[in-house]
């Protein structure tokens, strides 16, 4: 993408770790800019493994466990940033959203949530808010015409004896 003129950004919760972790790990798959979520696949035993509240989070400018936020929120402040910046040039942004995978937790919205379920469903409604705020970002950068998004999610629901 980036021989062709793209600005390439990586929010990333986990899902290329299978490639094997490394610092570079972004840079080597083609990214200017990144934040990904490094946790337990990161072997950062010893720092913060959350992935949603005080995650550690390795950026293009450093790592850090963020103390008191939720890693979506991060990682949705860290892609419309990019968008603002690139907003004249092609880009390709790669962000899958870990939103509901466990572990099941309270969100910024729900913090007082319980229950199994109930966090789950609280997870699937920050999705939306989340997605609604990308929209919206989409929309006051003048860049919807030319934006495709592409969803996809992953679901534990085999977990509760339920099929899509």
């Amino acid at each position: 993408m980036q021989q062709a003129g793209y600005k390439t950004c990586a929010a990333e919760n986990g899902k290329l770790m299978i490639l094997g972790y490394s610092l570079q790990l972004m840079n080597d798959h083609g990214f200017d800019e990144y934040a990904m979520w490094t946790g337990v696949e990161g072997g950062n035993e010893t720092l913060s493994q959350e992935r949603y509240w005080n995650p550690y989070i390795h950026t293009t400018n450093g790592s850090k466990t963020y103390e008191g936020q939720f890693g979506e929120d991060i990682f949705t402040d860290f892609i419309i940033d990019f968008m603002k910046k690139n907003k004249d040039e092609p880009m390709l942004i790669y962000y899958p959203m870990c939103l509901p995978h466990g572990p099941l937790t309270t969100t910024p919205s729900e913090p007082k949530v319980s229950g199994k379920m109930e966090k789950h469903k609280a997870m699937v409604r920050y999705t939306d808010e989340i997605l609604g705020k990308l929209v919206t970002a989409i929309d006051n950068l003048g860049i919807r015409d030319n934006t495709i998004i592409f969803g996809q999610q992953i679901t534990e629901l085999r977990k509760y004896n339920r099929t899509p």
